[in-house]
Parts: C-alpha cells; structure tokens; sequence
C-alpha cells in the first residue's frame, strides 16, 4: 500500500512540473489581467452594417494605466460590439496582439492598433 501511495505521489508531482507555463530566455509566463472596454468605434472604412465578413471596430481597452486600441472584426451575424462599452473582461497582453475569450469561451486575439499610457488622476 506504502509503495502504491508513494508511486501516486511522484506521477502526480510529475504531472503538475509538466502544467507550468514553460519560462524560456528570462520571459515571465503568460499573465492573464482584467481590462474595461472604454470604447467602441467603427473602423475606418468598413462597412456600417455587418454583412457576412463581419464588421471591423476600433476597440479601446483600458488595462491597468495603459490604453489599447485593436481591431476588433465580428463573427458574421454579430452586431454586439457597439454595446459592449463598459464590459470588463479577462485579457492577456502580448507584443502585437490582446487575447482574450468570447462569451462561449473561444479564444480571440486582436491586433494591437496603438496603445498609449494613461496620466494618473491629480489628486483634488
């Protein structure tokens, strides 16, 4: 039984090293953070009505004191953005792109448009 309790332990501390977020050239693992959509715009030259490539927005996210503005383009049928100002959501901030999930939990990413530090609110 000993040997048994033993064996299980080792496999299971071998599986929970093999689920840690690799860390390679010094880099911090992935880091999930909470940001509020601010605004939502449609994209310069798409089309006002979402047809079956979806329509395109300019999505500004504010994540801690940064603003993110990426480009957001719908699923075709899904004319949602506009109403989602407000929304707080899970978001992991990459180089080139803001990943984050869909309400049926499917990853998205957007590619990052600009971005731009937040001044601190003066105290009054």
């Amino acid at each position: 039984m000993k040997k048994v309790l033993v064996s299980a332990l080792v496999c299971l501390a071998g599986f929970a090293l093999l689920m840690q977020p690799a860390i390679s050239d010094g880099q911090e693992p992935d880091k999930w953070t909470v940001g509020t959509i601010m605004q939502v715009k449609p994209h310069p030259g798409a089309k006002p009505d979402a047809d079956s490539s979806g329509a395109s927005y300019d999505i500004s996210v504010q994540v801690g004191d940064t603003m993110y503005v990426v480009l957001y383009t719908a699923p075709p049928g899904n004319m949602l953005a506009p109403y989602r100002a407000g929304l707080e959501l899970a978001v992991l901030v990459g180089s080139k792109t803001l990943t984050f999930n869909d309400k049926l939990g499917r990853t998205r990413e957007a590619p990052i448009l600009s971005r731009a530090a937040i001044p601190p609110k003066q105290p009054q």
